[in-house]
């Protein structure tokens, strides 16, 4: 392939994707969110205790959903149902096919719905992986 041919090619190739990239829905899975390892500040448990948590942050305007699992293999949500009092949770796990042999905590925050914030009181987790329910008191 030509100089010439390559330098119509690049640009035109790297503005596609840009623009896929700027249509991609945002955080992790569909049910966005920001997630970073560890609890959400403030909101770290005085015992160990690998149970998941929810948590209400910002007045009741942010739900912080953390389980455990391995650090490079961590749950992210990927679809979230909101029903008056009560958030529809599920989870994947990311990452590759080997994880780690570790437990750590990941945190996925996800903004409440203006109808729902600050009334959240129930959590129903479900996992991809896992065909268990976990019933969650909001803390």
């Amino acid at each position: 392939m030509s100089l010439r041919r390559i330098s119509v090619v690049v640009p035109v190739g790297l503005a596609i994707a840009l623009g896929l990239a700027a249509c991609a829905p945002t955080g992790p899975g569909t049910g966005g969110g920001d997630g970073y390892a560890g609890f959400p500040p403030g909101h770290r448990p005085e015992a160990f205790d690998e149970s998941p948590r929810a948590t209400l942050l910002d007045d009741g305007t942010v739900l912080a959903i953390t389980t455990w699992g391995s650090s490079s293999c961590h749950r992210e949500v990927d679809q979230v149902e909101w029903d008056g009092t009560l958030a529809r949770v599920h989870v994947d796990r990311a990452g590759g096919f080997a994880c780690t042999a570790d437990m750590a905590a990941y945190t996925t925050e996800l903004d409440v719905p203006e109808a729902s914030a600050g009334r959240i009181t129930e959590v129903e987790l479900t996992y991809e992986d896992w065909d268990g329910v976990d019933r969650l008191t909001v803390e």
